[in-house]
């Protein structure tokens, strides 16, 4: 199996200093440290323009619904998803119908889940410390423009907890050879 790079999708604030990550996934602790830091207090506004603050490796064999934590200090978290490469590829077609492959399943950073009405492939959140108004995820099942990540708001000292969903059928590890064209007899 091949090695995935995962990175943890979301922003960091804080008025005193770097936040600081502390990422378990699969009961394992796979990053400790500081991350990029915005100089401002977290915006009650829903942040669009998040970036990769984390990183960590794991195997393409891993699936399923993984443990993950986020514990949350100097700051505060706004944590939005974990993407993953070898989550697809892309290929363009010329004018003659010749296909290329443009980006490598090792070089294509995407979701690993499919969001729908019921989950945004994180399932059973806790945020650990928290005592205010829990964060749940509400979406409009006839809306489907509801349907994308939710961003849990990490407040400093907190533990975000969840069963991360990696899904099976969105790991790509080679880009499919195409079917061969057939010709009517």
């Amino acid at each position: 199996m091949a090695t995935r790079t995962i990175r943890v999708m979301g922003k960091a604030h804080s008025t005193e200093g770097d936040v600081s990550l502390v990422v378990n996934f699969n009961n394992t602790q796979v990053f400790n440290g500081t991350v990029n830091t915005v100089s401002a207090e977290l915006p009650d506004s829903p942040i669009t323009d998040v970036v990769s603050l984390a990183e960590f490796t794991i195997d393409t064999s891993v699936t399923g619904d993984i443990p993950l934590t986020i514990a949350v200090s100097g700051g505060d978290l706004h944590f939005v998803n974990l993407i993953g490469n070898y989550s697809g590829y892309e290929i363009s077609v010329d004018e003659n119908g010749v296909e290329t492959v443009t980006v490598q399943p090792v070089d294509y950073f995407s979701d690993m889940n499919v969001n729908n009405a019921t989950t945004d492939g994180k399932k059973n959140v806790v945020l650990e410390g928290d005592e205010g108004e829990p964060q749940t995820r509400t979406a409009d099942p006839n809306d489907d423009n509801t349907w994308g990540d939710w961003g849990y708001l990490v407040y400093n000292g907190v533990t975000f907890k969840c069963d991360f969903v990696l899904d099976p059928e969105m790991v790509v590890t080679e880009v499919p050879t195409p079917p061969e064209e057939s010709t009517p007899a």
